[in-house]
């Protein structure tokens, strides 16, 4: 009898072990992991809570009008920085007047078609190349000129050579470039 007892508590106690070890892996697998599911999920609904406040708070009437003033303010600061499609037609007759203004001679502009920008649909660039020649006092005040330009004219490059013979100014040579809204009205303006 006491081997039968010893067998059965010996029975007993490795099922008992056995089923504390199922539980474990258990719990380990299946139990851990869905819990890191629900604190993801749990991460997921506050974030949405958080969007839907904020569209609740913009829905209000005084948070449009803010809003709308945002709105305003960046159109005005980007048309500092994007020509309208109608005034890219003028660019030359600026720059051609800048530099009958700064005294510069021999001015030659050319142009080359608007160029894709990547990524961005409503806006390309337009390339202008400039020579001339004149002095370097000249120079610095046609390009200050230049870039006091509104819109503004971005400068790439630009080069300074003497000339081959003796003639009073340097040769100059630009790169520059403007962006234009591509066939929308001018930027900041209703």
């Amino acid at each position: 009898m006491k081997n039968f007892v010893k067998k059965h508590i010996k029975t007993l106690l490795l099922t008992w072990l056995g089923c504390s070890a199922v539980f474990v892996l258990f719990y380990i697998f299946v139990i851990s992991s869905q819990k890191k599911v629900l604190a993801r999920l749990d991460s997921e609904v506050s974030k949405r809570k958080s969007e839907y406040e904020q569209i609740l708070l913009s829905a209000s009437p005084e948070n449009r009008e803010k809003l709308t003033e945002q709105i305003k303010e960046l159109r005005g600061s980007v048309s500092q920085f994007i020509m309208s499609y109608a005034d890219s037609a003028n660019l030359t007759f600026d720059i051609g007047r800048i530099a009958d203004t700064q005294k510069v001679s021999d001015l030659i502009i050319k142009t080359k078609a608007d160029q894709a920008i990547a990524n961005c649909s409503n806006v390309s660039e337009n390339q202008v190349f400039l020579s001339f020649k004149s002095g370097f006092n000249q120079f610095y005040t046609f390009l200050n000129a230049l870039e006091r330009h509104q819109p503004v004219v971005f400068i790439n490059n630009f080069s300074i050579s003497r000339p081959q013979q003796v003639q009073p100014g340097n040769d100059v040579s630009m790169d520059l470039a403007v962006y234009v809204a591509k066939n929308q009205p001018a930027l900041g303006k209703k």
